[in-house]
């Protein structure tokens, strides 16, 4: 009866664990895709704003506090996903063809992940 005790409470602390971490990282999620594309737009209107000056151009960084490899998967999935993956789509086209640069420059380009 102790070795099936000692069992269960190995098993019983390895789904503890994994449970923990796993809403550990949901906690700690990396930004959604539409908090992307909104930051997305925010900077591109930042850069806009600047101009020329290379003083006032705003930091990718600033806006989109993800890596690339994340912002890149998260762009992924939502793209791929069989319910709002057209809409996902229509929101990538909606940040036009600077918003588009904004994401290869600092995402496409970046990501170690191909």
């Amino acid at each position: 009866m102790r070795k099936l005790t000692q069992k269960m409470t190995k098993a019983w602390l390895l789904t503890l664990a994994v449970s923990i971490l796993a809403g550990f990282g949901e906690s700690n999620a990396a930004m959604d895709f539409d908090t992307i594309i909104s930051k997305t737009e925010e900077f591109v209107k930042a850069a806009s704003e600047a101009g020329d000056d290379e003083d006032k151009a705003p930091a990718w960084e600033s806006y989109v506090t993800d890596d690339a490899n994340t912002v890149w998967s998260t762009i992924s999935d939502a793209v791929g996903d069989e319910e709002t993956g057209d809409a996902a789509k229509e929101k990538l086209t909606g940040v036009g063809e600077e918003g588009n640069a904004a994401l290869y420059d600092n995402v496409w380009k970046s990501t170690n992940l191909f």
